[in-house]
């Protein structure tokens, strides 16, 4: 099995089946082409398997970097991220979304709630209502979808007047 038999004699003649055919007779005269949707990763495979497409998530921030009037309330200081898959879904659930912001000892500690905008697709928290001098430095959006993980780095600049 997983080969087929090439010529008249059954004496070492067998030949493995290539990548994407297969064979579950043995002595089988040719080996059978996977159907569409399914593949055999290995020479010498037995069977097919269904092929499971690969999704990949990815993290956009509006901006690289945000910059926010020190101690005013506007214009608002907020982070926006926009996360979709690789086959182009918009992903929505606020709950799969988390933003952070880099401590001086170099982790990161989550802040906020995020909020999703369906007209504009994009993910935000707001930094501060009124930004402090501590409110400046790094933050991250992070999404995690079906057990993968996606970011997006955002620098927030304070600026006075």
């Amino acid at each position: 099995m997983g080969t087929f038999v090439n010529g008249k004699s059954l004496e070492n003649n067998c030949i493995v089946c290539p990548v994407n055919t297969f064979s579950d007779l043995v002595n089988s005269a040719a080996c059978t082409v996977c159907p569409d949707g399914f593949e055999a990763q290995r020479p010498g495979s037995t069977s097919c398997s269904e092929i499971v497409p690969v999704v990949t998530i990815a993290a956009v921030a509006k901006s690289s970097e945000v910059v926010c009037m020190l101690g005013k309330k506007k214009p608002a200081c907020t982070i926006q991220c926009r996360f979709r898959t690789s086959d182009g879904v918009t992903l929505k659930n606020p709950a799969d979304v988390t933003f952070y912001k880099k401590m001086a000892d170099g982790t990161w500690a989550e802040f906020g709630t995020s909020e999703f905008n369906p007209r504009y697709k994009w993910h935000k928290v707001e930094v501060a209502k009124k930004p402090q001098a501590d409110d400046g430095g790094e933050y991250r959006c992070e999404i995690t979808y079906q057990g993968m993980t996606a970011s997006a780095d955002v620098a927030v600049i304070l600026m006075t007047n």
